[in-house]
């Protein structure tokens, strides 16, 4: 009820160790919001965090930027994975499993440039034919042996794909071919 006081023409909402409760996120109204960061820590060694949840802030489909950090949320929200716009997903620790709705995660924006996930626990996201993509990181994920193959088909542009201690399988022969600009 607090972030919804806010003017509806807000572009630009941050939020570092602001809340700490299990209330749901709505910013679907915010039709001019294209940056959103929810970090948990607002000082030094200092942390307020969210107490529980299950979807990520809801925002409306007209993000570009979204950046969340060690927030409890099992589910990506809506706005994410159907905004055409969005170019940048930052979404550490967060314990995200799924897609809103208990689905596997997918990516609609042709735009998206760069995928930052650590610590969670979805599948490889299918980014194929996405020319802008130049960095996808799935790092200490746990996604069950999700295949990486031809998820990347067509994405000219990347230079780092990077699955550090994850549990992702696959072919690495098959699955980097065609991908000339990984450095």
């Amino acid at each position: 009820s607090q972030l919804n006081t806010l003017p509806i023409t807000l572009e630009s909402l941050v939020m570092n160790g602001s809340f700490s409760d299990s209330t749901a996120i709505d910013l679907l109204d915010y039709t001019n919001l294209t940056y959103f960061y929810m970090h948990s820590y607002y000082a030094r060694n200092a942390q307020r965090r969210m107490s529980g949840g299950t979807i990520m802030p809801q925002v409306h489909t007209s993000i570009e930027q979204y950046r969340i950090y060690n927030q409890p949320y099992s589910q990506m929200c809506d706005g994410l994975i159907d905004s055409m716009n969005l170019t940048y997903l930052w979404f550490p620790w967060c314990g995200t499993t799924q897609a809103q709705g208990g689905v596997a995660i997918t990516i609609a924006s042709p735009a998206i440039g760069e995928f930052l996930s650590y610590g969670n626990g979805h599948n490889v996201v299918n980014m194929s034919g996405k020319t802008s993509l130049t960095t996808y990181v799935q790092q200490y994920s746990s996604a069950g042996g999700s295949s990486f193959v031809g998820n990347f088909t067509g994405c000219d542009a990347l230079t780092e794909l990077n699955f550090y201690g994850s549990n992702i399988s696959g072919s690495i022969q098959t699955g980097l071919t065609g991908l000339n600009a990984l450095t």
